[in-house]
């Protein structure tokens, strides 16, 4: 009997370090982020995955950046598909543990009125607000498509 619990215990512990192996998880992370060229004066748009690991809903509120004006899109296609509009949307929420992924013909976020030229390879950071005052740094990399997993 004795020897039971200890190999419960044992396995418990195992699942312990096992989530704290991964480099001190944030409760909300951001992944592949990347935003498209562009040139000075002009627009971009950027696009990452989101991910929740809290057991409650996490909501955006906004993405401001040094580069230019942000503001998060939402692409709605109307018309059985004939028709794309991009709308502002001033919220995204985040389910929890769950992830949002903000892709071409999706959610994405816009810069307008580019301070600067977007190469390809140059970095651009992005800071993701979320609701109750917390924000995230990203540093997003300038691609044409969505690349390889840079870490």
């Amino acid at each position: 009997m004795r020897r039971y619990r200890w190999v419960m215990t044992l396995a418990v512990l195992a699942g312990l370090t096992a989530g704290c192996a991964s480099t001190q998880q944030q409760p909300v992370e951001i992944r592949d982020a990347w935003v498209r060229p562009a040139a000075a004066g002009g627009e971009t748009a950027g696009y990452f995955t989101i991910e929740n690991h809290t057991k409650a809903p996490v909501t955006l509120t906004g993405i401001q950046s040094d580069w230019g004006d942000a503001s998060m899109h939402q692409t709605v296609v109307e018309n059985n598909g004939a028709m794309a509009k991009m709308m502002p949307v001033s919220s995204v929420e985040i389910p929890a543990v769950g992830q949002v992924t903000f892709t071409p013909g999706g959610y994405h976020v816009m810069i307008e009125n580019l301070k600067g030229d977007l190469a390809p390879g140059e970095h651009v950071a992005l800071s993701i607000r979320l609701e109750g005052g917390k924000s995230l740094s990203v540093t997003a990399v300038v691609q044409d498509q969505p690349g390889g997993h840079h870490h």
